[in-house]
């Protein structure tokens, strides 16, 4: 597993996706809650050049910002926040306060506001694709060990992000949203062959128009980091069209079934999810224990996965102290 904050291609194959204003309009209009989505005008949507940094935070590749206008007047900031870790970040809700606050200063020093001009709005997303569900706080009072009834509470800053966990959206909820944004997930989450070449070829037919050109690289450079943690051999030449990437598609495809069956391709597409599971559990386990597993713990684990499946053995991990794993790894 990638070390945590260590950007890979398919991350950055994932931030360019978002950089592109068509993806985030999508968001918006099929993603956000009803009420936010009627207020946010999407046709007026900018990418912001921000420079979040602070001493003790640092900008990750995951970060995006818009500026987008509001049906009421005015406008608005959208914090996209990309997370491409296997696991929540416990303390999102405070990097978001600590995001907001740097934003507005940065927009102080640019815009030098007057006096009756107030701070635009934020409104922070949280875009997590792992394979373990995201726990974490999603305001920082959940943070502090305050009663709301303690005479200081009042005083103490809030913050809080709207959470898209994408692992955790059926598929008749990415049936109704039908847009971009639900084919990238369709795309992450595919293990068919079948199901891989009938997604491309409705990227192909949704981005024909020439104005999606750069959307459409965006998507074939997405789509190679796809099949390559799909465990899929590499293009022999450069690809930079969704069609080349069709046509590459089924060449391999044909070919893997000619070398090894149907079912031997199917398996290696549902092996590379099941690997991106079992790195997420182990990483909980190393995290829990404060060290890394053996061989021979990686393995049991995996056998306790076999048996159990993935859902119901990260609910154990999570339920048991470190004593109670150290005896689960050490299980013959």
């Amino acid at each position: 597993m990638d070390a945590p904050g260590k950007t890979t291609d398919y991350d950055s194959a994932y931030h360019r996706l978002f950089s592109q204003p068509a993806m985030v309009q999508d968001l918006i209009e099929r993603f956000l809650p009803p009420e936010i989505a009627a207020e946010l005008l999407p046709e007026q949507l900018h990418r912001v050049n921000a420079k979040l940094h602070a001493e003790a935070l640092e900008q990750r590749d995951g970060d995006v910002v818009y500026r987008v206008g509001l049906r009421s007047g005015g406008a608005a900031w959208l914090l996209l926040m990309l997370e491409f870790q296997s696991r929540a970040d416990r303390w999102m809700a405070l990097r978001v306060m600590t995001y907001a606050g740097l934003l507005w200063q940065q927009w102080i020093a640019q815009e030098k506001p007057g006096r009756g001009e107030a701070l635009p709005p934020i409104f922070p997303v949280v875009l997590y694709n792992g394979a373990e569900p995201w726990r974490a706080a999603p305001r920082v009072s959940a943070l502090l060990d305050l009663p709301s009834e303690h005479p200081v509470a009042p005083w103490q800053p809030e913050a809080m992000y709207y959470l898209i966990d994408e692992a955790r959206i059926s598929s008749a909820a990415l049936d109704a949203r039908d847009g971009l944004c639900a084919l990238l997930i369709r795309l992450e989450q595919c293990t068919t062959p079948e199901e891989l070449r009938s997604l491309v070829e409705l990227l192909i037919e949704r981005l024909v128009d020439d104005h999606h050109a750069e959307l459409r690289r965006s998507f074939t450079a997405f789509l190679l980091e796809v099949l390559r943690k799909r465990g899929l051999p590499p293009p022999s030449e450069q690809i930079n069209e969704l069609v080349e990437v069709k046509t590459m598609l089924e060449q391999t495809v044909q070919r893997w079934i000619d070398e090894r069956g149907e079912q031997s391709l199917q398996q290696g597409l549902q092996q590379g999810l099941q690997q991106g599971e079992l790195r997420a559990l182990e990483r909980l386990c190393r995290k829990r224990l404060g060290r890394h597993l053996t061989a021979e713990e990686q393995q049991r684990l995996a056998a306790q996965v076999e048996v159990m499946g993935v859902d119901a053995t990260m609910d154990l991990l999570l339920e048991s102290n470190a004593t109670q794993l150290e005896r689960l790894l050490a299980t013959e």
